[in-house]
């Protein structure tokens, strides 16, 4: 699973760009996001005959969980990013955030 928030959108919808336009770039960072899915699955090795793969667009620390909620899995694998501790504290982390709301295990990987 992979959310994605583009760049800028947050940006684009407070100057007024056009609904249009907005859904064209979301559209495209999805087609972009997909890819990035693809290429990275590329990489990984193991058998994949029964992988779901899910690209959504919005804020993970609201859709993870919300995700995993409707799925119902018994481990959810995050990814920890760089990010300092000041940054975490500041903008909050989707990993202690997922930690939190989870109602499964949750492996961290970093």
């Amino acid at each position: 699973m992979h959310i994605f928030e583009p760049l800028f959108d947050r940006k684009l919808i407070s100057a007024g760009v056009s609904d249009k336009i907005i859904e064209e770039y979301r559209i495209n960072a999805q087609i972009d996001a997909e890819m990035e899915m693809t290429n990275f699955i590329k990489t990984v090795e193991g058998p994949f005959k029964n992988l779901l793969r899910l690209v959504e667009h919005g804020h993970a620390s609201g859709k993870l969980p919300e995700i995993a909620e409707k799925w119902a899995p018994d481990l959810v694998i995050v990814g920890k990013h760089g990010r300092s501790r000041i940054e975490e504290l500041l903008l909050g982390s989707v990993t202690l955030h997922m930690l939190s709301q989870s109602q499964c295990d949750v492996l961290v990987a970093g």
